[in-house]
Order: C-alpha cells, then sequence, then structure tokens
C-alpha cells in the first residue's frame, strides 16, 4: 500500500517534494498470437489498475493534507509591512523602485511573505514611487514601513 510517507521519500529519506514516473506497457490484443501471453498481459493491466486505485486513493490523501495546510495559513497571524526598494539592472544599466505591501507571517507557521500590492516604477519615475509609498502609509497606519532606497556602496 502506498502512503505520503512513502512518496515524499528519496533514496531512503524525507524529501520536501514527491517525483513520481508511471509508466504503462501493453501489447495490443490483435498483436498477440497466443494464449499464455493474453494472461499475462491480463495480469499486467489488473497490476496496473489496482497500482493506479493506490495512487489514487494516496493522493486523495495528499488533498487533506493540502487543505489543512491552507487552514493553517488561513488562520495564522501576520503584520502589514510597506517597503520601497531600489534596485538596479546592471546590464541593461536601469533603475527600478518597487513599492510592496506584504503579509508577513509568524515565524513559527515558515510561510513566505504575502504581496498584497505590488508596483514597480522606473528609475525617472523615483518621486511618483515615493509619493505612492506615503499614500500606503496613510492608508495603512501603524504598520512596519522600510525604505531601501538608498545607493548602494559599490555605486558610490
Amino acid at each position: 500500500m502506498k502512503t505520503l510517507e512513502s512518496l515524499f521519500r528519496r533514496f531512503g529519506s524525507p524529501a520536501e517534494e514527491m517525483n513520481e514516473s508511471i509508466y504503462i506497457h501493453g501489447m495490443r490484443a490483435d498483436c498477440i498470437k497466443d494464449m499464455k501471453h493474453i494472461q499475462s498481459e491480463d495480469e499486467r493491466a489488473r497490476r496496473t489498475i489496482s497500482e493506479m486505485l493506490e495512487y489514487i486513493e494516496t493522493l486523495k490523501e495528499y488533498r487533506k493534507t493540502l487543505f489543512a495546510r491552507a487552514q493553517e495559513i488561513c488562520a495564522a497571524s501576520y503584520r502589514l509591512q510597506i517597503k520601497i526598494k531600489r534596485s538596479i539592472d546592471c546590464w541593461y544599466k536601469k533603475k527600478y523602485y518597487t513599492v510592496t505591501l506584504s503579509k508577513i507571517y509568524d515565524e513559527a507557521a515558515h510561510m513566505t511573505p504575502d504581496n498584497i500590492i505590488e508596483e514597480t516604477f522606473e528609475g525617472k519615475e523615483r518621486a511618483k514611487a515615493l509619493k505612492r509609498f506615503e499614500a500606503l502609509r496613510k492608508e495603512y497606519p501603524n504598520t512596519e514601513a522600510i525604505k531601501e532606497i538608498d545607493k548602494y556602496q559599490w555605486e558610490r
């Protein structure tokens, strides 16, 4: 019987993801010449069907764990964070300002921040980006605000 633990194992160790490949092999019935071969092909088809049913049941169990994790994420406590960040594309020599409003989940939940709003402005639109940042600060008072718009050390 397949279990979730066996699906999420690689080389005997627990893994973060499952990677299962399923191959189905069979011959066309009109190409089989004798009864013994027909019986072996029928047995192979029966085994494949039972294996597929095991995978189906295991994936149903997996969906239940996904639902439980979604419940955890929805119920997790978080704080809002407004951030403006200056970034440089050295290849094209362009600057960008990114303004984000993010949900930062508690560390106990082990979740990545969820961006509610993410807007990118070109370097020429610096004033517009700062204005949007300040507008978000007014719209969401008592929210952590981070400004990372200073030039990097290697730019000076």
